[in-house]
């Protein structure tokens, strides 16, 4: 593809590069602009989500692994660690 192109596969071609709007990004699988994600978060299913087996901490504003706890404990998202059951 010429300059400012890229190869679309799902639309089999050259497409343009847009200039997306301030807090937006182009994806080029979607061949449009989205938001542009924030605290560890990626465009996933038309929004901005945390990774698989991350979580969204409110307190902390980011994405954060969601562990796996010894026995007899379990894993608290609101202090970010495990806690006796």
């Amino acid at each position: 593809c010429r300059s400012n192109f890229y190869w679309n596969e799902r639309l089999n071609q050259c497409r343009p590069v847009a200039t997306c709007s301030p807090g937006k990004q182009f994806d080029r699988e979607i061949d449009g602009c989205v938001a542009s994600c924030t605290g560890g978060k990626i465009w996933m299913n038309n929004r901005c989500e945390c990774r698989p087996n991350f979580y969204w901490n409110e307190r902390l504003n980011q994405c954060r692994p969601v562990a796996t706890c010894p026995p007899g404990k379990r894993f608290d998202r609101e202090i970010d660690g495990c806690v006796a059951k």
